[in-house]
């Protein structure tokens, strides 16, 4: 048996756990998620661009390419800068919701029946996601709203919304679709930078310009390889999911993917130090569990 498509998923889901580690990392050194994002996916665009020039324009031809480079560009920013300033089990868990918007958007966009099974496990998905936030509190008006958990929270919408368009984008190439992810994921930060930029004149924002002292830094050595790097292993990671997702039934895939979840759990616990709270862990279960029934159902 060929396990190589299963490893290139594992290499795939290793590289999302532990992806905020050097984001965080970054960060602590003056350059902050937003534009280690625009970095990392700009070296990845320039690379497929010099290799073939022709797909820009291509790009630009396909009303499905650009809406699915648009909303893996707003699930990369989101997700990235929520699972650096935020508490990484809790982001992760709020991002892994995706089945829920995966069956809502299938059932808008590609006309697939949303079943009493699919309904029971939003409904079950969205329990989890009541436990985890203690939506409990805000009603007793002791309750906290995380930016960066409603931020993850959208990451996950936008990724089901990319996935649903990557499937009608299957007559394309694995090059063109890769191109499509890449820029989406590089143009959307630029714009976030453009526009905190402009609001940084009306003191809303610090200006993000002053971010990029970080390369002429005592760390600069440190800021370059750690962006070439983890734009490396992004990409390699992209590609890997591509195969192996090629080779190996959807619902393995899935399965697979789930690995993140204990990868960044296990990693933010040694790097804080830390275990998450009780609540934590039993929402988060019920929405692991939604999602492992999800891969499991054909029908799914």
């Amino acid at each position: 048996m060929n396990f190589l498509p299963h490893l290139c998923v594992l290499f795939n889901a290793l590289v999302w756990g532990l992806a905020w580690l050097p984001m965080n990392l970054l960060q602590e050194n003056g350059l902050s998620v937003i534009w280690t994002t625009f970095f990392s996916y700009l070296l990845l665009t320039a690379l497929l661009l010099s290799f073939s020039p022709r797909i820009f324009f291509s790009f630009f031809s396909s009303k499905t390419l650009l809406i699915m480079s648009l909303a893996y560009g707003l699930t990369n920013i989101c997700f990235n800068w929520a699972v650096t300033n935020g508490d990484v089990v809790r982001v992760v868990f709020m991002f892994y919701l995706m089945p829920i918007w995966s069956a809502i958007f299938a059932k808008i966009f590609l006309s697939e029946k949303l079943g009493f099974k699919k309904i029971f496990r939003i409904f079950i998905a969205f329990i989890g996601l009541a436990i985890v936030l203690e939506i409990h509190k805000h009603f007793l008006g002791s309750g906290k709203v995380d930016l960066y958990e409603y931020l993850a929270l959208l990451g996950g919408v936008f990724f089901a919304l990319a996935n649903v368009f990557l499937r009608k984008a299957e007559s394309f190439s694995s090059f063109e679709r890769s191109f499509s992810i890449f820029f989406g994921s590089c143009l959307i930060p630029f714009f976030a930078l453009l526009i905190m930029f402009i609001l940084s004149f009306f003191d809303l924002f610090s200006n993000p310009i002053y971010q990029l002292n970080s390369f002429y830094s005592i760390n600069s050595t440190f800021v370059f390889t750690t962006i070439i790097l983890l734009a490396v292993s992004l990409g390699s990671a992209n590609f890997c999911l591509q195969y192996g997702g090629s080779k190996i039934s959807v619902q393995t895939t899935s399965l697979l993917m789930l690995i993140e979840i204990p990868v960044a759990t296990i990693s933010s616990a040694i790097f804080f130090n830390k275990l998450s709270d009780t609540n934590v862990m039993v929402g988060g279960f019920l929405i692991v569990f939604v999602a492992v029934w999800s891969s499991f159902d054909k029908e799914a």
